[in-house]
């Protein structure tokens, strides 16, 4: 789950979703039903599911910029 939360960030930022967890309605789809702070049994806590969103979405956003502006990134 961690893995496809990542990637859930990263083809939202590229859906032009700002970085805001809760604009996304992939991830509202996959949180759905989960008691507030808990996970059901052998998955990663919705907190962690976040972050990883956070890392995916942070990572395809630096992408654009090093290409948008490679002398900044030397």
């Amino acid at each position: 789950m961690r893995k496809l939360a990542y990637t859930i960030g990263e083809m939202d930022y590229k859906l032009g979703t700002i970085r805001a967890v809760s604009q996304s309605k992939a991830m509202m789809q996959m949180i759905e039903g989960r008691p507030v702070g808990l996970a059901p049994s052998g998955e990663p806590a919705t907190l962690i599911l976040f972050i990883e969103w956070e890392k995916g979405w942070d990572k395809a956003h630096e992408e654009d910029m090093v290409a948008a502006f490679p002398e900044m990134y030397r």
